[in-house]
């Protein structure tokens, strides 16, 4: 029932602005990945540096001011990692995974990016250059304040080689952020109501959220324990792929040099 409703309240909203947004609105899809850049402390160096990607999809409404400029608000799901991993990283040993076995599970996060879009008047043909720049809100509404984890690291090649064994506690330090967000944007215009886009944004964290924290031994000396820290803030690189639909009536013809956006 609550899904049917969530439905109902985008179709009457989209059915809204095709009355009265006379072409100023545009309404999208986006979907990518969050590569978290974490803080680690792990003087051993046998932690992978590269967490999980986080899946990130959710909606956004764009609003056309000008030729110049759009502002868009938007709402993602994406997640914090509560998973780490680590390999035998010594001279000749090597793993194929980059983020290692441990899996990609997450704490459920909401992401809600508040942006202006700068058309920068760069096009070639169908293409066009952007510049976007915002802030995000991180709510984590996931249940779990905590997760743990006891259990192997990733193997490495050649065989046989020292086995790890981790244990550890992902928790949540805070729920709620605001970062800011700088990236481009390029963008290909389909129809004059559809264009697709490619988005690389760089977002800055601003307080702790989750902290994986822990240690692991080696098999080849049982008694030593190597204890390391985690600490994600949001900071992270991104990459989006999105279809975006122009609502409403049309206020001009557009054509391919008096209209940058599109």
């Amino acid at each position: 029932m609550k899904s049917i409703i969530n439905v109902l309240i985008i179709i009457g909203f989209s059915a809204f602005f095709q009355v009265n947004a006379q072409g100023k609105f545009s309404l999208g899809i986006d979907a990518g990945v969050r590569n978290e850049k974490a803080n680690f402390t792990d003087p051993k160096g046998y932690l992978f540096r590269n967490l999980h990607p986080s899946g990130t999809i959710g909606l956004g409404l764009t609003y056309d001011h000008n030729e110049r400029w759009d502002f868009e608000l938007a709402m993602y799901r994406t997640t914090f990692n509560t998973t780490v991993s680590a390999f035998y990283n010594e001279p000749g040993f090597m793993s194929f995974s980059r983020y290692g076995d441990n899996g990609g599970g997450g704490f459920a996060t909401l992401q809600v990016p508040l942006r202006a879009i700068y058309h920068t008047g760069l096009a070639y043909k169908r293409f066009s250059l952007h510049l976007t720049g915002g802030i995000i809100s991180f709510y984590q509404f996931d249940s779990r304040d905590w997760t743990g984890y006891f259990g192997s690291g990733t193997p490495v090649f050649p065989q046989p080689a020292p086995n790890i064994g981790m244990e550890f506690e992902s928790r949540v330090l805070n729920r709620f952020s605001l970062v800011p967000e700088l990236g481009v944007e390029i963008r290909y215009r389909l129809t004059s109501r559809f264009h697709l886009a490619y988005r690389f944004s760089g977002i800055l964290g601003t307080r702790d959220m989750v902290t994986n924290e822990g240690s692991y031994t080696v098999s080849n000396a049982p008694d030593i324990i190597h204890n390391f820290k985690v600490v994600q803030r949001g900071t992270s690189l991104n990459h989006f792929l999105s279809i975006r639909y122009r609502l409403g009536r049309n206020e001009k013809k557009n054509s391919d040099i008096d209209y940058y956006g599109y």
